[in-house]
């Protein structure tokens, strides 16, 4: 039984080593195994990619950037006892020895007294628990009036028997309303008045059924109607609104307005860095957007400006979908377009600009991908390095976008739709695929991510394909010894 516990334990330890180390740099040094009779501390001298095994408590760890990561509880449940192996055989008969010199008899020695009562023994561990029983039966009333357990009729009558009918009672006092309004019984005040307290106002009730037609009233004085529809854009405020302008045939024309739902309403004062139409120094804008994201943008020396101007104004639209024309997103992918810009910047604009869209995308996507118009942006390593036309730089944990341009258009992101994958579904957790997954089917993880404890309750294929989940919440396990990562139940690989 040991020997096949060590098979399963080696089997995990292997099968854990080639899936950590399958996403190793080819150039790196190879990962080391580790071991000791605790967990590994922050002392543990290690290189990101090693292996700790703790030999107590069967958990093995891996060193990662942030440090040591519960990566596998390598210790399963106990196995049932083989069965008692076949009866050996007798072996020969050994030679007997002589015979040897019978000892003197000696003297009878007195009884010794009786020893005291050895100490209690300590208590025992407790055993694992057991497989929960299968759920019981629910008693109910069958059509003849007996209780049922299942399908089995226990003639056993649910409702006893009507009792003979007693004597009549005699007349009791009728209750009445006494002249300050309470209830009276007989000559007693009950003190509990006959009327409540008016309720609150009920609500609506539903629409009555449609009257008949009236009579035909008396012809009424010549109406007013709309004679002509005009539509024009206006901005106030930094609002960007849509004006209905509506002809009447008698009377003043009426003005509707509709709010165009920009997410520009900040505007800066640069009037005092203004010389010809020119920024001599570096110029800081912050816009709220409506769901209360933040948009900076940094306006470098040099940057032409129109003429007159005296403050600059940051506007940035969301657009319902990618343009279709010049990018192709893939049902795999999801895509977010804006429409970015800085009205007061001149067209012939020499100077870099840096937008900072903050949090619009979910952290820890795996890849992403951005279009300015027509023309695909280049990805930066780091922000700093953000300084060219159509440069950008997605920061995984945050969800920041910051990108550089000199010219203004349609920007376009294209990223994954999920952490992990079945099939040709995505989910946005680990752990919505894996309770998705039916037996047979493999779950793939597609990005770095993180959450709670697992457990894994059928036949499926787990592939992290060199990303990492972390546990970062609640683990899982048996009762009071929830310390897993993954718990996989009894008949489940």
């Amino acid at each position: 039984m040991k020997r096949f516990l060590s098979i399963i334990t080696w089997t995990l330890i292997v099968c854990l080593l080639v899936v950590g180390l399958s996403g190793c740099n080819k150039t790196s040094k190879g990962a080391i195994i580790l071991s000791g009779a605790s967990a590994p501390t922050a002392d543990t001298s290690a290189n990101v990619g090693d292996f700790y095994i703790d030999t107590t408590a069967c958990i093995m760890y891996q060193m990662s950037a942030d440090g040591w990561q519960l990566i596998a509880n390598l210790k399963g449940e106990n196995g049932t006892d083989g069965v008692t192996g076949p009866q050996g055989e007798q072996g020969p008969q050994g030679e007997q020895g002589p015979q040897g010199a019978q000892g003197p008899q000696g003297a009878t020695g007195a009884t010794g007294a009786t020893g005291a009562t050895g100490a209690q023994g300590p208590q025992g561990e407790q055993g694992p628990q057991g497989i929960a029983g299968t759920d019981g039966k629910t008693p109910y009333i069958g059509e003849n009036g007996n209780w049922f357990i299942g399908e089995t009729d226990t003639g056993v009558k649910a409702a006893g028997t009507k009792g003979p009918q007693g004597n009549a009672g005699a007349n009791g006092k009728t209750p009445y309303i006494g002249e300050n309004g309470n209830w009276f019984i007989g000559e007693t005040d009950t003190g509990v008045k006959a009327a409540g307290t008016p309720g609150a106002t009920g609500a609506q009730g539903p629409v009555g059924p449609q009257g008949a037609t009236g009579a035909t009233g008396p012809q009424g004085n010549d109406g007013v109607g709309i004679s002509s529809i005009t539509t024009k854009y206006e901005k106030v405020g930094g609002f960007t609104y849509l004006v209905f302008t509506f002809g009447m045939t008698s009377g003043e024309p009426i003005e509707q307005r509709v709010l165009i739902p920009t997410v520009t309403n900040v505007s800066v004062d640069v009037s005092s860095n203004v010389v010809n139409s020119e920024i001599v120094r570096k110029v800081a804008i912050e816009a709220t957007k409506n769901d209360g994201g933040k948009i900076n943008a940094i306006v470098p020396a040099g940057v032409i400006l129109e003429e007159n101007t005296t403050s600059l104004t940051l506007q940035v639209e969301q657009l319902t979908e990618a343009n279709p024309d010049s990018i192709t997103v893939e049902t795999s992918e999801a895509s977010v377009a804006f429409d970015i810009s800085i009205p007061e910047v001149a067209d012939n604009n020499i100077g870099v600009i840096v937008i900072t869209l903050k949090g619009e995308l979910e952290k820890n996507l795996p890849s992403v991908e951005m279009w300015h118009g027509a023309d695909k942006m280049t990805a930066a390593a780091r922000i700093e390095d953000v300084d060219a036309h159509n440069e950008f730089y997605y920061d995984p944990s945050t969800g920041d976008l910051t990108i550089a341009t000199t010219s203004f258009s349609n920007f376009t992101v294209v990223f994954p739709k999920g952490v992990a994958q079945v099939g040709n579904t995505y989910y946005k957790t680990f752990a919505e695929a894996v309770a998705a997954a039916q037996t047979g089917e493999t779950v793939t993880l597609l990005a770095n991510t993180s959450g709670d404890g697992i457990i894994i309750d059928k036949n499926i294929t787990i592939d992290l394909n060199t990303f990492t989940y972390t546990f970062d919440g609640t683990l899982v396990g048996s009762a009071g010894t929830q310390s897993c990562g993954f718990q996989i139940l009894p008949g489940n690989t």
